[in-house]
């Protein structure tokens, strides 16, 4: 877990400044931002494309992940949005170091 802290502390700083009104666009960005952040490295994403935005507008009844948009602390809350995204970036990436049984 120290990896994804220090990973998600990275990212915070990257995006302090471009978090708007638009919750699916701010979560593009989120994206954005972590696979800049894990080139790379051993990590790897879980999924091949996310794009919140047109899935979620598009495809709003189609989708097999609901999104609670609710569960995402305020950025301005920077120590616990911290946390929830190295939580995030765990769930959404495998580390290859660690082999597939890890």
């Amino acid at each position: 877990m120290p990896n994804y802290l220090l990973l998600a502390e990275k990212i915070n700083k990257n995006i302090k400044y471009k978090y708007s009104n638009n919750h699916f666009k701010n979560l593009n960005n989120l994206i954005i931002e972590i696979k800049k952040a894990i080139a790379g490295t051993e990590l790897k994403f879980l999924y091949n494309f996310v794009n919140f935005d047109g899935a979620v507008v598009s495809f709003k009844n189609e989708l097999p992940i609901r999104l609670d948009m609710s569960l995402i602390p305020r950025h301005k809350n920077e120590d616990e949005f911290i946390l929830w995204l190295a939580d995030f970036i765990d769930r959404i990436t495998i580390d290859t170091s660690k082999g597939i049984n890890a």
